[in-house]
């Protein structure tokens, strides 16, 4: 087994896995299983080496520990749609529906970003998409944590929890000057891809 090496630039290597959060249901699949045996060598790849997600599906960002599994260079490229990205990190394959295949990643950055991959039945790449609304960065005077839940029908929702505080010269928040909302973003996962609501926000109590 391996585990992850996290780094805050994209540009470095790292380690390519298969493997999503140890609390999601994974089913492995078996050659027998390939559902689409006339694609490509990388989609078929990814197919073969990734569980099926269990739905309904969250996870924090963040929050993941990880086990081994590599994909190739090619593979990596061919899913992401991205002929630069070196590396990236495959959660696994969202349960098949009758006219796309979704492939759920993480794009390495400063945070590890969950995308999209939607492919129609025949291998071609139809979009990549974000799903996070990837504006949580804590630090003293910042609390947040993001969630996403995808469910049975794929429908997604990301909630950003936050608590956003004035400061003193220390870093301490001040007393009575902390204001807490949440973010919210609802979508839907289509066969040509994920479609994706405005932000919004709730304001709440504070401090």
């Amino acid at each position: 087994m391996r585990s992850l090496v996290l780094y805050g630039s994209v540009g470095l290597a790292m380690l390519l896995s298969c493997d999503g959060p140890v609390n999601v249901g994974v089913k492995l699949p078996t050659a027998d299983d390939r559902p689409h045996p006339q694609l490509s060598d990388e989609l078929n790849g990814v197919l073969e080496n990734c569980g099926v997600i269990d739905l309904p599906y969250s996870f924090e960002l963040g929050a993941y520990e990880w086990q081994g599994g590599d994909l190739s260079l090619e593979e990596t490229r061919f899913i992401t749609g991205d002929a630069q990205l070196e590396s990236a990190v495959t959660i696994g394959v969202l349960p098949e529906s009758p006219g796309a295949i979704h492939v759920l990643w993480l794009y390495p950055a400063d945070d590890m970003l969950p995308m999209l991959s939607t492919f129609s039945t025949d291998g071609e790449l139809k979009q990549v998409e974000g799903l996070a609304m990837g504006e949580c960065h804590p630090d003293a005077c910042y609390a947040c944590k993001e969630t996403i839940t995808i469910d049975r029908r794929l429908r997604l929702l990301a909630t950003d929890s936050v608590r956003d505080c004035e400061c003193d010269s220390t870093h301490s928040p001040l007393p009575g000057r902390c204001r807490r909302f949440v973010r919210s973003r609802a979508g839907l996962i289509t066969d040509r891809g994920v479609l994706l609501s405005p932000i919004q926000q709730q304001e709440l109590t504070g401090d």
